[in-house]
């Protein structure tokens, strides 16, 4: 019965069967949609096949953008190829992550098993696509079981207001009421007053609360949230963008709401907006948006849940100035000049160094983010 939650795919349903009908110790191969590696939907079958079988090998094709590329020319769609065996054996999972649609003996590999995944990814286990070094850092950085995670010390949901039929008779496009934000009022740090993307809508906010306001979201308007761009495309220079939205505003279903609980806020902002969150949101998300099970079992130091402690207080500091200053000092592009020693990039130095992260492996992190930003700017120059 567990297999058939969330919505329906297919390719799931065939893998299943598959499954069901290999021998002992035999071995089937599936090119499919890569969310078999990380999805909400998909992860059913992905603990089935990790914990109750063998995946032996997944090669993965990330690349969709470009159709000269990616797998499928017709199909704009990241693939992978997975091997999978009946019932246990080594328990040991080779994953390679391929550039383009060709099997590349050069490309990032590394081995895992159940019990490593289950070590870093508690509650929503996926497959990251990265290499060696960096599922080895990984493993360092997040794979603490006695830290809390992000759901832990915080609220994570979507915006109140979907922007669908029933709630059609609540939205204007004339100001009657309070302007409902959206994912593109959000920038890093900053709140825009007017969306880079769409006409402005606006809330019968009376009318709404009426038929609305008694659910569970509305209680949570009363206080100072963490907004997320839940659109982020694979190619975006930042694919975490967060900024605080006060109280009282109401916001689309584009906005991923992080209501702090048990951690000070501007913490948690400095966090979801560094370096080390991107690189790691960026090595198991699989589709073009940011979700809620993408962000709730993200690991976060103890020292960080209260401002008494060192780490806590230096970083809240960082975020406040931030905060207070022009917004020239907010990075907003892989281009753009910043200084060292801009309160941008103390925010990352004071995460990096309150996960314990070694120089080593805060190498290997931003190499990573740059290579990647390499990636879209070819795929950019391939698509002219």
């Amino acid at each position: 019965e567990g297999f058939k939650d969330g919505r329906l795919n297919l390719y799931r349903l065939f893998i299943l069967r598959g499954v069901q009908q290999l021998a002992k110790s035999r071995i089937i191969s599936y090119i499919v949609p890569m969310s078999l590696l990380a999805d909400d939907f998909s992860k059913p079958v992905r603990e089935y096949l990790l914990d109750e079988n063998d995946i032996l090998t997944i090669e993965a094709f990330p690349q969709k953008d470009d159709p000269k590329r990616r797998v499928f020319v017709e199909a704009k769609l990241s693939t992978c190829v997975a091997a999978i065996r009946r019932k246990p054996g080594s328990g040991r999972l080779t994953v390679t992550t391929h550039a383009a649609a060709d099997f590349d003996k050069n490309s990032p590999s590394y081995q895992t098993s159940s019990t490593q995944l289950h070590s870093v990814f508690r509650r929503h286990v996926v497959i990251p696509t990265v290499s060696e070094e960096e599922w080895l850092t990984m493993q360092r950085i997040f794979g603490h079981p006695d830290w809390p995670t992000l759901s832990d010390v915080a609220d994570i949901y979507v915006g109140e207001i979907f922007d669908n039929a029933p709630n059609r008779k609540f939205l204007s496009d004339d100001p009657v009421g309070p302007i409902v934000l959206r994912g593109a009022n959000l920038d890093r740090y900053l709140l825009r007053e007017k969306a880079t993307q769409g006409a402005p809508r606006y809330l019968r906010e009376k009318a709404f609360n009426s038929g609305k306001g008694k659910a569970g979201k509305s209680e949570l308007r009363q206080f100072d949230r963490i907004g997320i761009q839940r659109g982020s495309a694979v190619d975006n220079w930042r694919r975490l963008i967060g900024a605080i939205v006060p109280p009282g505003h109401y916001c689309f279903d584009t906005v991923l709401l992080v209501r702090a609980r048990l951690i000070p806020l501007r913490v948690i902002l400095g966090v979801i907006n560094s370096d080390l969150w991107e690189w790691r949101f960026r090595c198991t998300s699989m589709t073009n948006h940011v979700n809620e099970y993408d962000l709730a079992d993200l690991a976060i130091p103890p020292t960080l849940t209260d401002l008494k402690n060192h780490p806590a207080a230096i970083l809240d500091d960082h975020v406040k100035v931030l905060l207070r200053a022009s917004s020239a000092n907010v990075r907003r592009s892989e281009w753009q000049d910043v200084r060292e020693d801009s309160v941008d990039k103390l925010i990352d130095t004071s995460v990096f160094e309150a996960y314990g992260v070694s120089q080593a492996d805060r190498k290997t992190i931003l190499e990573s983010l740059r290579r990647q930003t390499a990636v879209r700017v070819r795929s950019t120059e391939s698509n002219e």
